[in-house]
């Protein structure tokens, strides 16, 4: 099919899913309060699919592009899963659910009108598809605040989504959907600026992708993740506890502490990342890894375990888990002060071949990898499962394309050192 009509198919199926299956589940609700709340947020996101199908019919007549390296394609398909994550989920009452609810609703009316005001802003000039833009840029607006808050408003309205519609699934969903957001993004704004002068210039001026203020958030961004990991998982396993019992709970405790106390060990990382100077180099992939990196932790504690007690892939998982944490601290104390978290040169920046170093180019990614390989294992459920192959590990791999790209030309001698290693594992990658 040729791809021009893509946009709007993906339309037409987004308003047939949403609004069968609204109908469909909707129905049933009997709490009045409940009801409103969830048939508010399902015919707000049918108005907001049915005013962009105005762009969609559009997109029919214009040419043919490629810019886009597959990425509306695979965001129309993470949305069609996290809007069935949504619905397919469970819709008893919570206690939570008419503040979370109200909030959710908030979001989504944040986010669509953030959304709206970027596509007005643009006009005719706005596509779906990623494309030269017209000439001279918009720069007013939102675009005076971030250089894609259209992307901005739909991660915000999908989050309003699933705050109303929260279950497990959704939750998991959603991370995938940031996932994309951020991957899109990525893709859009690199070429840009390889391509359109104007647009380097543009970026100059107003340095955030998605979120304003990035030299402070990139600045806190180590930090916050941590603080954010360390609540999630304390109120995710304080609610689960009471369903372990015997050895599986002394297993789980014990990962969940060494787990807690690996980001303890990595918290001076992030504490140095913010004395240190901006550094444009991670082109995104910070974010992105860090969100895949969340999403893959917070959906293996959410949602329920498939395995049953006392399995022995938990022994197993836990084993990985250790030895993954344990490659990647090793690599991280090799590096010394030329690790960082974020993508940069520094002075007096050496090619280091000690220790992992000696076999791989990247220990570090692939003991990061390894340990949760092994959460996921010992907390496993096919939603965390999905999660990891599908953001948390591409976000890895992006992640290495980019740091080599800024290595490789820069830094004297890594070009030799790279060519007789691998990547991430021996003989493969």
């Amino acid at each position: 099919m040729n791809n021009r009509w893509t946009p709007l198919l993906c339309t037409l199926l987004g308003l047939a899913t949403v609004g069968s299956l609204s109908v469909f589940r909707l129905l049933f609700i009997t709490d009045s309060d409940v009801r409103i709340l969830k048939w508010g947020a399902a015919l707000l996101y049918l108005g907001w699919l049915i005013w962009e199908s105005q762009i969609s019919i559009r997109e029919t007549k214009n040419r043919k592009d490629t810019h886009d390296q597959g990425t509306l394609e695979l965001a129309a398909a993470v949305k069609f899963i996290l809007l069935f994550a949504c619905l397919m989920g469970d819709f008893r009452d919570s206690q939570f659910h008419d503040a979370r609810g109200t909030l959710g609703l908030a979001f989504m009316v944040l986010g669509i009108g953030l959304r709206a005001k970027a596509i007005l802003q643009l006009g005719t000039a706005y596509s779906h598809r990623i494309r030269l833009p017209r000439l001279p840029l918009i720069t007013a607006g939102p675009y005076r605040w971030v250089r894609h808050p259209a992307y901005l408003g739909t991660a915000l309205a999908h989050t309003g989504v699933v705050l109303v519609f929260a279950n497990p699934f959704s939750w998991a969903a959603l991370g995938l959907w940031y996932g994309c957001v951020c991957l899109r993004t990525h893709v859009e704004d690199r070429w840009l600026m390889e391509t359109v002068p104007e647009y380097r210039e543009y970026a100059a001026r107003v340095p955030s992708q998605l979120l304003p203020f990035p030299a402070v958030f990139q600045g806190i961004l180590p930090i916050f993740l941590s603080l954010f990991f360390v609540t999630t998982i304390t109120v995710l396993v304080y609610f689960s506890l009471p369903h372990w019992a015997g050895w599986d709970r002394v297993q789980a405790l014990t990962l969940i502490g060494c787990y807690l106390g690996w980001l303890g060990l990595e918290s001076k990382v992030a504490m140095r990342e913010t004395k240190k100077k901006k550094t444009d180099s991670d082109s995104g992939t910070l974010e992105l890894y860090a969100f895949g990196r969340a999403a893959t932790v917070i959906t293996a504690l959410a949602v329920p375990i498939f395995w049953p007690e006392e399995h022995h892939t938990r022994g197993f998982g836990l084993l990985l888990f250790l030895t993954g944490v344990t490659f990647r601290l090793w690599a991280i104390h090799t590096l010394g002060e030329l690790y960082s978290h974020r993508v940069r040169m520094v002075t007096g920046h050496t090619v280091v071949q000690s220790g992992p170093y000696q076999w791989i180019r990247h220990p570090a990614y692939t003991g990061m990898l390894l340990a949760h390989v092994g959460f996921v294992l010992f907390f496993f459920n096919w939603s965390a499962l999905a999660v990891f192959f599908g953001v948390f590990l591409p976000a890895v791999v992006l992640r290495i394309l980019t740091e080599e790209k800024t290595l490789l030309p820069a830094l004297p001698g890594y070009a030799e050192y790279a060519l007789p290693r691998k990547r991430l594992l021996p003989f493969i990658w």
